[in-house]
């Protein structure tokens, strides 16, 4: 099996209305760590911060999708995953989640429900996969906080032979 270098960009936050942009907009670089670079920049009107990661991953594109379509899988790669449990499934790439997340004392750990959009471009080696906040009217288990907004873009592209 032959593999090619890909390119994963990540970012997420919790209070996000844009899709993300270049690093020349704002982005700040605050760690660069066994191939791992982690971006930072504030977001206008929140006490958030935007998180932006890049990787080069050995692989091809369309070993990923296992990764993101199946959500009961999510803890085995997802940092902090306590538990996710698949809620509603379009098809393999329209699905909606629940995840539970530990975050450190003394916080509490969050909840968030999140419905899943995998696109792939068919004329070239890309994958996007979306997460978007989902509302619930259902009660919020206790000792948990339910996340009520949050957006998440996975970027997976060859990266070409390097």
């Amino acid at each position: 099996m032959t593999f090619s270098a890909l390119k994963v960009f990540v970012m997420t936050t919790t209070l996000i209305s844009t899709l993300p942009v270049e690093a020349s907009e704002g982005w700040n670089e605050t760690l660069n760590d066994d191939g791992i670079v982690v971006f930072k920049r504030k977001r206008a009107g929140s006490a958030y911060e935007e998180v932006r990661a890049e990787a080069r991953l050995a692989g091809k594109v369309d070993d990923f999708l296992p990764f993101f379509n199946t959500p009961e899988n999510y803890k085995k790669w997802v940092y902090g995953t306590v538990e996710c449990t698949p809620l509603a499934k379009v098809n393999d790439s329209d699905f909606t989640f629940r995840g539970v997340f530990q975050v450190p004392w003394p916080f509490e750990n969050r909840e968030l429900m999140s419905r899943v959009e995998l696109k792939k471009k068919t004329d070239s080696e890309e994958l996007t996969a979306q997460l978007t906040h989902v509302a619930s009217q259902a009660g919020v288990p206790q000792g948990l906080v339910r996340v009520s907004r949050f957006e998440s873009v996975w970027r997976v592209a060859n990266a070409g032979d390097k």
